[in-house]
């Protein structure tokens, strides 16, 4: 009888066991967690981006002018990516620098130096620039450029349409 109780003690599962299986899949997990979370890219907002975080209070002085004026209207039509403010807010703006900055993909960024166009009937005035291939999804347009009082700042978020 005892030899009976010897082999069922040996094969009997305690409390023991299972916290010591359970403490070593959580390690387990969190190990998994670990190497996934350090295996995704990481893209910076930009490269600079500690000395750009040295001008932010003049960031926020141009942001500040820029809603002073209408936010553009954004469009994407034959290959032009068109930003028009609404009436003849700006006519003070000859050359702004539009950039395009994706969160998702940091190859799809772009910047480019706009020409004011003609003015149209409406009395709204276009920012144009070539954009052969939109990104699909979301997308920040940032528009800057100089007023007499100084730098002005306009950050439009753009849902371009997912392509599949």
């Amino acid at each position: 009888m005892k030899e009976d109780q010897k082999i069922n003690r040996k094969r009997s599962w305690n409390w023991g066991h299972g916290l010591t299986l359970g403490m070593l899949g959580f390690i387990a997990f969190l190990a998994f967690m670990v190497y996934k979370a350090m295996s995704l890219p990481t893209n910076l907002v930009r490269e600079d981006y500690y000395l750009a975080e040295m001008d932010f209070g003049d960031q926020m002085a141009a942001e500040s002018r820029g809603n002073l004026y209408a936010n553009p209207v954004l469009s994407f039509e034959n290959g032009m990516l068109t930003a028009r403010y609404p009436s003849m807010d700006l006519p003070d703006i000859l050359v702004a620098d539009l950039s395009l900055y994706c969160p998702a993909d940091l190859t799809k960024d772009r910047e480019w130096l706009a020409t004011k166009s003609t003015l149209s009937g409406d009395g709204s005035v276009s920012l144009q620039v070539p954009l052969a291939q939109p990104p699909s999804g979301l997308a920040y347009i940032e528009i800057e450029w100089t007023t007499p009082e100084g730098k002005a700042y306009h950050r439009v978020v753009h849902h371009f349409p997912v392509r599949h």
